[in-house]
């Protein structure tokens, strides 16, 4: 019973990590449309910010079953 809940936790985590990555490129969107550079240029560095973190994860993730 366990597993599911590990599984449950991993698949809300994944959906929430992905509403915060579509949420932000609405944002860039919304602000390349409206020519609202600075905040287009602070929502890129959010997603970078945010892409970053699932690549650490990813590769922490990976490291792990290796061992």
């Amino acid at each position: 019973m366990k597993r599911l809940g590990v599984r449950f936790n991993r698949v809300n985590h994944v959906n929430f990590v992905i509403k915060e990555i579509n949420n932000l490129t609405d944002d860039i969107y919304e602000s390349l449309m409206d020519e609202e550079y600075s905040n287009t240029q602070r929502k890129i560095s959010d997603l970078i910010l945010k892409l970053k973190e699932v690549s650490n994860s990813i590769t922490y993730e990976c490291e792990q079953k290796d061992m």
